[in-house]
C-alpha cells in the first residue's frame, strides 16, 4: 500500500515512526523525486531515567530519596543550656528509611571531648533498636562503610523520630555541637 502526500511517496509509513537499530527515526521516508535517500531524523534511545509519563510526571515507581530530620531546639545545635534535643520527620509518601546520614561540627575545647548519642530511634510507635542502649550518631558518618540499616517502613504522616544529647565535659559558653540528622531510603512516587 502506498500514500502519496504532497508528492512524497510514502510506502504505507504515514506516521514516519520507524526503528532502525537503537535509534528512532522521525519522518517519512523520501523516494522517487527529489534527493536520493533517506529525510530522516535519528534520535539517539531514551535514557532509563527519563521514564515519565507526561513532561515533568514520573512514572509511578520506587526511588531513592533523601529525608532530613528536623531538631525540636536550638536549630540542632547543643550548648551548655541545651543538652537534649530530638530530631523528627513526618515523609510525605511513604518511606523505607535505610540509611542514617549524621554530621556533627565542634567548636570549642570542651566539644572536643563530647559525643552526640542517640537514645532511641522510632518509627511511628514502634522502637527500631534490639535493646536498649545509647549509640554514638557519628557511627553514621557520610564516610562510613557497611552501615546500611533496614528500619520499618512509615506510611505518611508517620513521625520517624530520635531523641539525642551531648555526653562528655560539661560545655562552656562558648562551646557548641552542631548536628544535622538525614534518612536516605526508598520512597513511593
Amino acid at each position: 500500500m502506498s500514500y502519496n502526500t504532497m508528492g512524497y511517496d510514502t510506502e504505507g509509513d504515514v506516521m514516519g515512526d520507524e526503528t532502525e537499530g537503537d535509534y528512532q527515526t522521525v519522518g517519512a521516508r523520501r523516494r522517487g523525486r527529489g534527493r536520493p535517500g533517506h529525510r530522516q531524523l535519528a534520535l539517539p534511545p531514551k535514557p532509563g531515567w527519563r521514564n515519565q509519563l507526561a513532561p515533568g510526571v514520573p512514572m509511578p515507581g520506587e526511588g531513592l530519596q533523601p529525608l532530613p530530620l528536623r531538631p525540636n531546639l536550638n536549630n540542632g545545635v547543643f550548648t551548655a543550656g541545651v543538652t537534649a534535643i530530638q530530631f523528627t520527620a513526618r515523609p510525605q509518601a511513604p518511606f523505607h528509611p535505610e540509611r542514617l546520614l549524621a554530621s556533627v561540627r565542634r567548636t570549642g575545647t570542651a566539644a572536643a571531648g563530647n559525643i552526640i548519642a542517640a537514645q532511641n530511634l522510632f518509627v511511628g510507635r514502634d522502637l527500631q533498636l534490639v535493646e536498649l542502649g545509647e549509640f554514638d550518631v557519628e557511627f553514621f558518618s557520610p564516610t562510613a562503610f557497611g552501615v546500611r540499616l533496614q528500619l520499618d517502613a512509615a506510611q505518611p504522616g508517620v513521625l520517624i523520630s530520635i531523641d539525642c544529647i551531648a555526653i562528655g565535659a560539661t560545655l562552656t559558653t562558648t562551646d557548641t555541637l552542631a548536628v544535622s540528622l538525614m534518612f536516605l531510603g526508598r520512597s513511593i512516587r
